[in-house]
């Protein structure tokens, strides 16, 4: 990201001696440089995955593309199958195939974290 940040600097600085035009171009590159990066991260981020979930301690592991312990806070329902994993700065949202696989899932949640607490999404939708 830091490159990304000094190569599109470096090109302003070198376009912007041709004028109006070099600082229109410059600038474009700057934000191709330094935008693209943070835009293809977020997108990779909020990609859908096949996953599992994993209870290990005092945590839950969500496996997507890597592995990703949680210290699980609250759970947010958003429909009958789909809930808001939420940790300390962390947010994953699961979706299950049936009901009855988030059922299952919650009710192991809640006997592993007895503190956890549950809230239902303002959009919450029944399916």
């Amino acid at each position: 990201m830091f490159v990304n940040l000094l190569v599109g600097f470096f090109l302003f600085y070198v376009l912007s001696a041709l004028g109006s035009f070099g600082l229109i171009v410059g600038g474009f590159a700057l934000i191709v440089y330094v935008v693209f990066p943070i835009w293809t991260a977020i997108v990779r981020l909020r990609r859908r995955t096949q996953g599992s979930l994993r209870i290990q301690g005092r945590s839950i592991v969500v496996r997507g593309l890597d592995w990703i312990p949680i210290f699980p806070t609250a759970i947010e329902w958003k429909s009958s199958r789909v809930i808001v994993l939420a940790g300390r700065g962390v947010k994953h949202e699961l979706t299950f195939q049936t009901d009855q696989d988030l059922t299952q899932a919650v009710t192991r949640i809640r006997t592993n974290f007895p503190q956890i607490q549950e809230t239902l999404s303002p959009t919450y939708k029944q399916d």
